[in-house]
């Protein structure tokens, strides 16, 4: 009888030690599967392609990943966890925009969402994200965009600029006559200079398109130098400028611009050793007088141009109300 309960006994031992040693690997496999678990978050917030940073409710820093690091160029000691946020910001390079300081911050205690941007020394820009809790902890987003900051600027500036010349292309020009029309009425004046260069065609037939296109190049300096500060320069197609002169004196500005203008692109260019020359004609419509929309006032303006050519090389003329009957007769005759 004591042999049997001997050996029960000791079969319950060994049934608990059993029972035990399987709890125990059980344990351990949670914690092994937890700690790849932690690494692979731990490697999926390090090559996260923002930076990434998160405060506690105290203002002090939990974490912070690689991109972040990277981005700001911090200290190591000033990016590790238990720093506060304004040790951080006071070793932060930069300043926040005005723009972004303008912006609506989450009343405190609440939660919300907050867009900070921030201008560093060497011309890159950052943006922020910054959600915060109710508690006040919270959890950044950090991302530099310069690239694509400048790629934007590129299109926006394609989209309103000649890609060849970089000056204003003719939908600004139509902008800048109708912003121009719209002053008038307090007094406001506008010019609008039609040109057309004379003996270009030739330049592109003996020398080929690559010295054409220098020409025009060198065409767009010297109007903008001729231009005053407010005036307007701007290409319109092949070998065709026009400048919008505001609130001047007229006519004796855009007479005056005008002159300036033939007499600068008569002198010789130099294209890659070749010595050529070429001129301009000009035609003229001022606001008040010859139109109350730009494009009554582009129209005006080509006709002038037009009496400008067929007078001579060289010519400037200002709009009058018989070229507008000459164009009808023609168009009734053609």
């Amino acid at each position: 009888m004591k042999l049997h309960q001997h050996a029960a006994a000791a079969a319950a031992k060994e049934d608990k030690r059993s029972s035990t040693d399987l709890e125990l690997d059980a344990l351990r496999s949670q914690n092994l599967a937890m700690r790849q678990e932690l690494d692979l978050l731990r490697d999926a917030f390090e090559r996260i392609p923002h930076g990434m940073c998160a405060f506690d409710s105290n203002d002090t820093l939990v974490l912070a990943n690689a991109h972040y690091r990277k981005i700001w160029n911090l200290p190591p000691e000033v990016v590790r966890p238990g720093v506060t946020f304004r040790q951080i910001m006071d070793a932060t390079p930069g300043r926040e925009s005005i723009a972004s300081l303008e912006r609506p911050q989450p009343l405190a205690g609440s939660e919300g969402m907050r867009w900070r941007e921030w201008q560093l020394e060497d011309g890159r820009i950052v943006e922020i994200a910054v959600s915060r809790l109710a508690d006040g902890s919270c959890v950044a987003l950090h991302e530099d965009v310069t690239d694509q900051r400048k790629a934007q600027e590129r299109i926006s500036f394609m989209a309103r600029h000649d890609l060849l010349t970089g000056l204003p292309n003719r939908g600004v020009l139509r902008e800048e006559l109708e912003r121009g029309l719209a002053a008038t009425c307090c007094g406001g004046t506008v010019a609008l200079l039609c040109l057309d260069l004379d003996r270009f065609k030739p330049v592109n037939d003996t020398f080929g398109h690559g010295a054409g296109d220098a020409l025009l190049k060198q065409v767009a300096e010297r109007l903008r130098g001729c231009a005053g500060e407010t005036d307007i320069v701007a290409r319109v197609g092949g070998d065709e400028f026009a400048v919008v002169q505001r609130d001047a004196v007229q006519p004796q500005s855009s007479d005056h611009l005008a002159r300036r203008i033939i007499d600068v692109l008569t002198r010789p260019f130099d294209l890659d050793g070749h010595v050529v020359h070429i001129g301009t004609s000009v035609g003229i419509a001022v606001v008040p007088g010859d139109g109350e929309d730009s494009e009554t006032l582009l129209r005006q303006g080509d006709l002038a141009l037009y009496r400008a050519k067929s007078d001579g090389r060289g010519q400037m003329r200002y709009f009058e109300a018989s070229m507008n009957e000459g164009s009808v007769a023609v168009s009734r005759c053609s």
